[in-house]
């Protein structure tokens, strides 16, 4: 009978030890950049799986999706943060500064750093002090400039491994397109208006070696674009009747405006002149005096279509007086609604923006107040209630604390501490009778 003791205790060790391995989150270590130099400790403190998150933990932790227990970590969600604030990057201190270390990979043959101590850093490469081997070192370039290297300007950098970034630096100025140039000078590469996207124009080249678009245009396209009347063919459906003339044949002239010339009439009614005729409501800016409020609208501004009728597209509804749709009430027009209405118990109405202002309404409006979020929970006591299917009490949400993921054991597994002292009380129990 001892020896059946014995034996259940230490199955029920075994049993306890390996539940709480089969559960751990160990996977992780492999999933990030020289993790194994880390293990737990890359992401909890002092290396203890189930211990709080450190900073770079708690990135992880960010970073995961769908199931915490089985998801996988996003390394390139994590390589460009900063998880010490020490301005290396986790990729940096982890020996993958690009990112471009995947899952599988052998470690980066680099350096390293702890990711969760700003006074740790790779060595000595990044340490700001100038070693054998070294061009430069963080700020310090050795003395040397673009213009040193043989550029015509810019600004010289240190790469993360201690060489020299010239990708900043340029030869801009000197009349040949060369690096990451769009152009330098009267060479464009080949560019022209046209080659952009555009109808017509003259490409030209800055001071920065990049294209000048200011001179080219739409107009010439075959399609109407932007602020042009026309655009060959495309008279946005305009003709001379629509202008004002009696008769005739529209055009479009070189720089994208109508072209009456062929159409018949009296010149002095032409829509489009900016001069507001009889037979127009209004020509350009020329509205005639009119307004959005003369018009039986609110506010905004009135506006003149390209045939010489008024735009009320600009105008709004708010601000006439009279309720319109989508609107509480305007002006002094409430609809008939006090502040009793609405469920205060008295008080001044008033409206602002088209919409009812309660500044004014005395004693608070009735609201829900039966039992709901703070009462009894069924989902382990939503904001701190009593809870029955989801963990007992709550502290605030489901009735859990967050738990831990990581390399800590899965909820609802007994911890091995737990089955030993289950065996120790059941060993004690047979020695007594």
């Amino acid at each position: 009978m001892r020896r059946f003791v014995v034996f259940v205790f230490l199955g029920a060790l075994a049993l306890g030890v390996g539940a709480g391995r089969a559960e751990a989150r160990s996977f992780r270590v492999s999933q990030v950049p020289s993790g194994g130099q880390f293990g737990c400790g890359l992401c909890h403190e002092g290396g203890r799986g189930g211990a709080p998150r450190n900073p770079f933990g708690r990135q992880v932790e960010a970073s995961l999706s769908g199931d915490l227990a089985t998801a996988n970590v996003t390394w390139a969600a994590l390589v460009n943060l900063d998880a010490d604030g020490d301005e290396y990057s986790n990729g940096e201190e982890l020996g993958d500064p690009t990112g471009a270390w995947r899952i599988g990979d052998p470690p980066p043959q680099r350096n390293t750093g702890d990711p969760n101590n700003p006074d740790s850093f790779p060595q000595p490469c990044g340490n700001a002090e100038l070693e054998d081997g070294e061009d430069c070192d963080r700020s310090d370039l050795n003395g040397e400039s673009c213009e040193s290297l043989g550029f015509i300007a810019g600004r010289l950098r240190c790469a993360i491994d201690c060489t020299y970034d010239t990708t900043a630096c340029s030869n801009c100025g000197d009349g040949t397109l060369n690096g990451r140039e769009q152009c330098d000078g009267a060479d464009l590469g080949g560019a022209t208006c046209q080659s952009r996207g555009f109808g017509r124009g003259e490409l030209s080249c800055n001071a920065n070696c990049e294209l000048d678009t200011s001179l080219c245009s739409d107009c010439g396209n075959g399609t109407r674009d932007g602020a042009e009347a026309c655009d060959g063919p495309d008279l946005d459906g305009q003709s001379c009747l629509t202008r004002g003339f009696d008769g005739g044949t529209l055009g479009c002239d070189a720089d994208c405006g109508f072209d009456v010339s062929a159409c018949e009439g009296d010149p002095a009614l032409v829509c489009g002149d900016g001069i507001r005729s009889n037979a127009e409501e209004c020509d350009g800016a020329d509205v005639g005096g009119a307004s959005c409020g003369s018009r039986g609208l609110g506010e905004g501004e009135l506006g003149c279509r390209i045939d010489c009728t008024v735009d009320l597209g600009g105008c709004t509804a708010c601000g006439n007086g009279a309720i319109d749709p989508g609107e509480d009430c305007d002006g002094d027009e409430l609809g008939g609604m006090t502040c009793g209405e609405l469920g205060f118990e008295g008080g001044a109405l008033a409206c602002e923006g088209c919409r009812f202002a309660t500044d004014g309404c005395e004693g608070g409006a009735a609201g829900n107040n039966g039992a709901g979020n703070n009462g009894a929970g069924n989902n382990g006591g939503s904001n701190g209630g009593a809870g029955s299917n989801n963990g007992g009490a709550g502290d605030g949400v489901d009735g859990t604390s967050g738990g831990d993921e990581g390399c800590s054991v899965a909820p609802g597994r007994a911890a091995p501490g737990v089955l030993v002292l289950w065996a120790l009380g059941a060993w004690l129990w047979w020695r007594r009778r």
